[in-house]
Parts: C-alpha cells; sequence; structure tokens
C-alpha cells in the first residue's frame, strides 16, 4: 500500500486510466450488498448484513449518508493550502 491515502488514490486512478485495473472492492454504495455476498461466507455475509433489532439504526445511516456527496479535489490548484477538511451538503 501507498505512504499516503493520496497515493492510494492516485495509485487507484492511474492503474484504471492506463492498465484498466479497477480496485477488487467497488466503491458504489449499491453495489457493495451484492459484492459482499458473493465474497463472504454465510454466516459473515448474516451478520454484517443484520443491522440491529428493527434494522432501523441500518435505515438511518443509509439516510443520512445519501444526503452528502463527496467530490475528489486531486485536479485543483495548490497554490494556497487549506488543510481543513471540507464537507457539503447535497
Amino acid at each position: 500500500m501507498s505512504e499516503t491515502h493520496g497515493d492510494y488514490q492516485k495509485v487507484i486512478y492511474t492503474n484504471g486510466m492506463h492498465h484498466n485495473l479497477r480496485p477488487g472492492v467497488t466503491t458504489d454504495p449499491r453495489r457493495l450488498e451484492a459484492q459482499a455476498r458473493q465474497t463472504l461466507n454465510k454466516k459473515s455475509f448474516d451478520y454484517i448484513r443484520g443491522g440491529a433489532g428493527g434494522k432501523s439504526t441500518m435505515a438511518r445511516n443509509r439516510s443520512a449518508f445519501d444526503q452528502w456527496t463527496l467530490i475528489p479535489r486531486m485536479l485543483t490548484t495548490v497554490s494556497v493550502s487549506a488543510l481543513a477538511p471540507r464537507v457539503n451538503p447535497s
């Protein structure tokens, strides 16, 4: 693995652009469950998928996650550095 998360991201994008290689785990949250079902044994998958009780926590987490948009800032200027994280609601 690369030294920093930025380096790791760069490797992922470079491999995709130049070698048509994609990460082993999907980055699409809508496909994650299907990929987990194919990859994990039944007991492990059921444990992770089950949530707690009536699955209300899982539903709230998904709803909250859907309210945000992650925007990669790889190709922006670096003439002015801003080290504070910025998260924008969609």
